[in-house]
């Protein structure tokens, strides 16, 4: 066991990390004088360029003023008008170094959030960045079956990325989505939960029809349902509407911190609030999910990135009282497996931890499959606007 107290920082190097036409996964490797690391997630989907601009003016701070603890690594970083990639790197060096701090105490980093409520953590398989460029609904079928075969006893899609209330207002392109979930739905069979994303793509009419179409495929949440310019009116309407079906409603993964929060809560448009700690940081992120809980929403994590985040978002996860399901991207890249040491599978739908210390793996750092920004940067760029797999074929 090796103390914090006296280390100071000597490297902050983020690795870039190509996994799909669609994906590059951005991981922070933080080095203190002691001889201890520990990585945290700066993935950020078009935003790359912007985030290793950011770790390099982070690193000359953290070098040149000889940091040597997480509370002065933030003041160096204090801004009235932080920018998104800020606050992402931000989050990843509060990742980073509470994995080093976990791992120089010799405990698991949840033990070090204050302790395991839970010794697995339910997880559920988003499916979106594996589905094929046809997006049919034998595609998302079958990689719905291929993911509870893997053990997963919940799923979630991405079905109406092609549609846009104001871009393209195609109906028949709902009527696309509703066909997928339903295709989902007979593939998983009745037991398995099904979540529904819609990337705020849908205006009042067409969601109120969705939720009439998909009320027999039983989703248990509609996640994002409306586009940003709606308000707290047309939200609640919703809600209702979905409640009346049996249906919850999700959101919240832009909150960026407690204020956010507060407003967020106080619309009372959502029955479920999955916050996502590349915004909120770590601490805060679980102080919002604690008082969401204390509020009746279900808590969950928002978490569509890499391993890294997977790996902190578990910890967080059981260290909570009450928590309801974690995110986990599938099957895009063996790329997630081949990357750690010491990864565990699931059972019975739930990840487990591993035995280390701190995450309780390590990435391959030597091993990494790295590309230069300019060989990667611009293949995400093109799906800015689009998340999952894209647009309809």
């Amino acid at each position: 066991m090796k103390s914090p107290g006296s280390a100071i920082v000597e490297r902050l190097e983020v690795h870039v990390v190509p996994v799909s036409a669609k994906t590059t996964w951005l991981f922070l490797e933080l080095r203190l004088s002691n001889g201890v690391h520990g990585w945290g997630e700066v993935t950020d989907f078009g935003n790359e360029t912007a985030i290793a601009t950011e770790v390099g003016l982070i690193e000359a701070a953290l070098l040149e003023n000889a940091v040597g603890d997480l509370a002065g690594a933030f003041r160096l970083m204090e801004g009235r008008q932080a920018s998104q990639a800020r606050r992402v790197v931000r989050s990843g060096l509060e990742q980073a170094w509470l994995d080093a701090d976990a791992r120089c105490a010799g405990v698991p980093l949840a033990r070090y959030l204050g302790g395991f409520h839970r010794q697995a953590v339910p997880v559920y398989a988003n499916i979106n960045r594996g589905i094929a460029a046809s997006r049919s609904p034998e595609d998302f079928a079958a990689q719905a079956r291929l993911a509870v075969a893997d053990g997963y006893r919940a799923i979630k899609i991405a079905p109406f990325d092609g549609f846009h209330w104001r871009r393209n207002a195609d109906r028949t392109l709902t009527d696309k989505g509703i066909l997928r979930i339903a295709a989902v739905r007979e593939a998983i069979g009745p037991d398995v939960e099904l979540f529904v994303d819609c990337h705020s793509r849908l205006d009042p009419a067409a969601a109120i029809a969705v939720l009439h179409a998909v009320a027999p495929s039983q989703p248990y949440w509609l996640e994002d349902v409306l586009g940003n310019e709606f308000g707290l009116n047309e939200r609640r309407a919703i809600r209702h509407c979905a409640h009346r079906r049996g249906i919850r409603i999700a959101g919240g993964e832009e909150i960026g911190d407690l204020a956010d929060f507060l407003a967020f809560i106080e619309g009372a448009t959502t029955d479920v609030v999955l916050p996502d700690l590349r915004l909120t940081g770590v601490r805060t992120g679980m102080t919002i999910c604690e008082v969401a809980a204390s509020r009746g929403q279900v808590v969950s994590l928002h978490n569509p990135v890499g391993p890294v985040l997977d790996g902190v978002s578990r910890h967080v996860a059981a260290a909570l009282a009450d928590f309801f399901i974690l995110e986990r991207p599938v099957r895009e890249s063996p790329l997630w497996e081949e990357l750690r040491s010491g990864a565990t599978g699931l059972v019975d739908g739930s990840a487990a931890f591993e035995a280390a210390p701190g995450l309780g793996f390590d990435l391959k750092a030597g091993s990494l499959p790295e590309s230069p920004a300019s060989e990667t940067f611009g293949q995400v760029l093109s799906f800015r606007g689009m998340p999952g797999a894209g647009p309809d074929a």
